[in-house]
């Protein structure tokens, strides 16, 4: 993914010199950026014993340290607790228990890396360019929509303030 790094040996020339290598996609940009890091010797390579692949894991949610999240996902899990508490939304349907013992330790650590085209909570609309004037969380495409959902956000905006 963009921003990325991909950490690797690569043999450099024909002499079987060994060298691990840090390659960064630029962002935004189709480019690499190669840097060496250290010169190394691997084992060679050896046959997988029989059994279950093992399999490199995230934080899981519930089970693991906050700090070990992603901000992006802590920004979303503390808009889906806020949410949980405004009557009329879709995450009010639930209660916050189950959303965070059965939904969120589905989801993998870096599941909200991905900008999100910010949205009209009136109307779906884009782009947004009105929001609370306390605290600043629902976004409004126009005046219009921001007074028609005022009601509706003043039952859980002094929850959120």
């Amino acid at each position: 993914k963009p921003g990325g790094i991909i950490v690797g040996p690569f043999e450099m020339g024909n002499h079987g010199n060994q060298m691990l290598r840090q390659v960064t996609r630029s962002r935004g940009e189709c480019g690499f950026s190669i840097s060496n890091v250290l010169a190394v010797t691997f084992r060679n390579l050896e046959r997988p014993k029989p059994g279950p692949p093992f399999v490199l894991a995230g934080p899981v949610w519930g089970v693991d340290r906050c700090s070990l999240f992603k901000p992006s996902f802590l920004s979303v899990a503390a808009l889906l607790r806020w949410s949980c508490m405004c009557p009329g939304t879709l995450a009010y349907k639930l209660p916050w228990d189950i959303w965070q013992e059965y939904i969120l330790p589905l989801l993998p650590y870096d599941a909200f890396e991905h900008e999100l085209p910010s949205l009209c909570v009136q109307c779906d609309g884009a782009p947004v360019s009105f929001a609370c004037d306390r605290c600043k969380t629902p976004l409004y495409c126009g005046k219009r929509c921001k007074k028609a959902h005022a009601l509706a956000h003043s039952e859980c905006c002094s929850a959120a303030a």
